[in-house]
């Protein structure tokens, strides 16, 4: 794992960089969001807010069972009111509300026999801080 402080910022958000050496992926992330576990197997870790309400995880796994990208994508659409997808060739996002009712947008991209995912929670009354956000975290997730 490696986090890096991003120059650039979205509007007055400051962002910094997570990298993940074993899965060889990064994402961008709000310096707002405070690193909370650290997973033992170094496929991903999580991040949450100082309130607490939002959580963004981030994981890499190996597709041991080569299951393709469209399996994968109607597997994490279960459990979940999706507003918006999207299908392509080695990636896909799905967004809309949990059970809990709360916000999630999700990308997975799949590159070199791992599927590397970033999944942004968080409730509707923090819609405005975090719509923008999960596009600035979406498009640094790239195959």
């Amino acid at each position: 794992m490696l986090l890096l402080n991003a120059t650039g910022a979205l509007g007055q958000e400051k962002y910094k960089s997570y990298c993940n050496s074993r899965h060889d992926y990064c994402i961008v992330y709000p310096g707002s969001l405070v690193l909370q576990t650290n997973s033992g197997s170094g496929d991903g870790d999580s991040f949450v807010s100082k309130d607490g309400q939002a959580t963004l995880t981030v994981w890499g796994a190996s597709n041991a069972v080569r299951a393709d990208l469209e399996t994968n994508y109607a597997s994490a659409m279960n459990g979940k009111r999706i507003t918006y997808k999207v299908l392509r060739k080695n990636w896909y996002v799905i967004s809309g509300y949990t059970k809990r009712n709360a916000i999630f947008y999700q990308k997975t991209v799949l590159s070199n026999g791992v599927f590397k995912t970033c999944f942004l929670e968080y409730p509707r009354t923090q819609r405005e801080v975090y719509d923008k956000t999960c596009k600035v975290i979406g498009a640094s997730l790239t195959p």
